[in-house]
């Protein structure tokens, strides 16, 4: 591991992740990207800010890191799984499941990736071979807990709830301290309408990690289909400033009447939930959301760059433009922003004024996949088609999965 000229990578490092379990993912990734600019093979920085990534709901980048992952190992099963369960969190279940199969294949004992497999048989209905996977998953290696869980959840959507309560039960035996024994076991039995064992069960999860948003998520529900609202509803405020994309967590902020969140301290409820809108294509929703969150907060650079991308995506350039300049006003290295509005240059008809808004995300970070490709049909509105070619050449060498 290399060290920087400022802080030591593995410094950065640790500060991105304890960026990211305070819910502030944006920070995570750009502390990794300053780690990689010292060390552009450092695979740990990969790793993480792929998961800040994920958290900030940007599974195609968060992908393009596991794939520079891969390359950086070849062959390795644990890369291999790790881009797996990229391309599972973007529903390509078939892609994912290849990935496991590729890793099994260099090492049939691979208790990860039949645990991957597993999963995405599940996904795609198929029970029988999912049970059979998390199986093969704790016969390779019977202290794996986590198998058993994934069969419990495989057990539990066939039908199967004691089976699927003995799976948690084996998996808390393998490893006392697996918080996903008691939080699926804790969703089972909430399934079942067994809501005071499953409140104990969330609790218990929650002692063990506490920073778990699908937890809080799921204890908020429990607690509010018990009669208890408002604890309920801190819960699931908590969960969604950890984990911005929780859907279930926006199910049950969404159930609760606007003068509960007309608060300016909560604008980043608005705006994390206008996000997750704008991913589920709920155009008219997300618009709603981070409206309210730039009025709120209307220092929150992440929602004006967020509504700037939301307002390009509906062709309202000119408010796109406005949106993004306002946001890297407040904010200069947000490159992601830069990057969206060189997308609103180019589809103004200015390449030129584009091509600095790309080259400009490039030197915060070298290798945006979108800004790369941004640059390239930049060029080549240019027509300066060498350079085009050499940076999608570059793009397609950091993220082949987007290409494919």
């Amino acid at each position: 591991m290399k060290k920087a000229d400022g802080p030591s990578v593995l410094a950065l490092l640790n500060e991105a992740e304890d960026a990211r379990r305070r819910g502030r993912h944006e920070e995570s990734a750009a502390l990794c990207t300053r780690a990689l600019r010292s060390d552009p093979s450092e695979r740990r920085a990969y790793s993480s800010r792929a998961e800040a990534y994920r958290c900030a709901g940007r599974h195609d980048l968060a992908l393009a890191d596991l794939d520079r992952l891969v390359e950086l190992t070849p062959g390795d099963p644990q890369a291999l799984t790790a881009r797996g369960e990229g391309k599972r969190h973007l529903l390509d279940f078939k892609g994912a499941l290849k990935d496991a199969q590729e890793a099994l294949r260099g090492t049939p004992s691979s208790a990860s990736a039949w645990t991957l497999s597993s999963e995405c048989e599940r996904s795609l209905g198929r029970f029988d071979k999912a049970i059979a996977g998390a199986t093969a998953a704790v016969k390779a290696d019977p202290g794996y807990s986590w198998g058993y869980v994934v069969r419990a959840k495989a057990k539990r959507q066939s039908g199967d709830l004691e089976g699927a309560l003995a799976d948690t039960r084996l998996a808390e035996k393998a490893n006392a301290t697996d918080a996903y024994a008691h939080g699926w076991r804790g969703e089972i039995l909430r399934k079942a309408g067994r809501l005071d064992e499953a409140l104990k069960e969330l609790d218990r999860a929650l002692e063990l990690q506490p920073t778990c948003a699908w937890f809080l998520a799921l204890r908020g529900e429990v607690k509010r289909e018990r009669g208890a609202r408002a604890e309920g509803l801190a819960d699931f405020l908590e969960a969604v400033r950890l984990d911005g994309h929780l859907s279930c967590a926006y199910d049950f902020l969404g159930a609760e009447g606007p003068a509960i969140l007309a608060d300016e301290k909560l604008a980043w409820v608005y705006g994390w939930r206008g996000g997750a809108h704008r991913g589920a294509e709920r155009l008219e929703e997300a618009a709603a959301d981070l409206d309210r969150a730039v009025k709120l907060a209307p220092d929150c650079f992440w929602a004006w760059a967020w509504r700037g991308e939301l307002r390009l995506k509906r062709g309202d350039l000119k408010g796109a433009a406005a949106d993004l300049t306002r946001a890297l006003k407040l904010f200069p290295d947000y490159a992601q922003a830069r990057v969206w509005l060189g997308q609103t240059r180019l589809a103004a008809g200015k390449a030129a004024d584009a091509l600095s808004e790309f080259d400009a995300a490039l030197a915060l970070s070298p290798d945006l996949v979108w800004g790369l490709i941004g640059r390239a049909m930049s060029l080549e509105k240019l027509e300066r088609m060498p350079e085009a070619h050499a940076a999608i050449a570059k793009a397609r060498a950091l993220a082949p999965g987007l290409f494919a």
